[in-house]
């Protein structure tokens, strides 16, 4: 409608001409340019996985501008078939979008096939929508797609250690330990301070019954944290089974302590150091 509308008025007088006269379309002119500059340059460069639904409320002054421009073309009016016809053209862009995002699984479909292997985008476009395929799996406690995924996400982007982290939490989730640990060790080597990464190895190590590589790893994590109670209760599991059990019982006092609400700190004082302990740990009330 806006091109429509400046093509219009080529050759005309330039009094007559002019499509800015209004003062409401200025208003309209200048409010949308800004959005469209923006949109422009977030939207353009990134793949179209980018989930841009939000910055596009910037393209309304646009829109409602164009809207305006159309109708003030004087040899087409935009009313009876044409105006049907311009709705209908609108109602097919929006259906269109509705209709592949109808439920969860056809949202899914769609967003696969935008970030899929054949898809024509760039590295970062496609690792980025994996990665979120991968949060969404992992969040529905499916790893064995979100081990899929954080491998898409890496072949795009392996040099992130987000995306080698993503990949060893998700084996881990499904014991793969043995390719979870190598995983895990790169996302450290190429992303040292992420305490997740140690946190995850850990973890690992633990099942493996690693014990004092355990310990190690989680004391990084401890110490590039924030405190955490999962983080200090499992370098208590550690401690204890490499005999350090004064050390875990002092770490598992001060969790319960500071976060009564934690129970595998609580449960761990009870089953190996009896219930006198956790009577002395459960804070007064109030």
């Amino acid at each position: 409608l806006l091109f429509a509308a400046l093509a219009d008025r080529v050759g005309e007088e330039p009094h007559e001409a002019a499509l800015l006269a209004d003062p409401a379309a200025r208003f309209l002119a200048l409010a949308a340019l800004p959005g469209l500059l923006l949109v422009a340059a977030l939207i353009l460069p990134v793949a179209p996985a980018q989930d841009w639904d939000l910055t596009s409320i910037l393209l309304l002054p646009l829109a409602v501008f164009g809207v305006k421009a159309g109708f003030s073309i004087p040899r087409l009016p935009i009313r009876g078939r044409r105006g049907v016809a311009v709705v209908a053209l609108g109602l097919g862009a929006l259906l269109s979008f509705v209709l592949v995002n109808a439920d969860t699984e056809s949202a899914l479909r769609r967003f696969e096939t935008l970030v899929g292997p054949g898809a024509k985008i760039t590295a970062y476009g496609r690792a980025y929508g994996n990665e979120l395929l991968e949060t969404y799996d992992a969040e529905r406690k499916d790893f064995a797609r979100a081990v899929i995924h954080a491998q898409r996400a890496l072949d795009a982007e392996p040099t992130n250690p987000r995306y080698w982290v993503k990949k060893g939490a998700a084996l881990y989730e499904l014991g793969r330990y043995d390719e979870a640990i190598p995983a895990l060790q790169e996302g450290i080597r190429r992303g040292p301070a992420r305490d997740d990464a140690y946190y995850d190895l850990g973890n690992c190590l633990e099942r493996q019954k690693r014990h004092a590589e355990a310990v190690t790893n989680y004391r990084e994590a401890i110490r590039l944290a924030e405190p955490r109670p999962d983080y200090l209760n499992n370098l208590g599991v550690a401690l204890y089974n490499v005999g350090e059990k004064d050390s875990a019982r002092v770490l598992w006092t001060q969790v319960v302590q500071r976060w009564p609400w934690y129970v595998l700190s609580r449960r761990a004082l009870m089953e190996h150091f009896g219930g006198a302990d956790t009577a002395r740990v459960t804070p007064a009330p109030g």
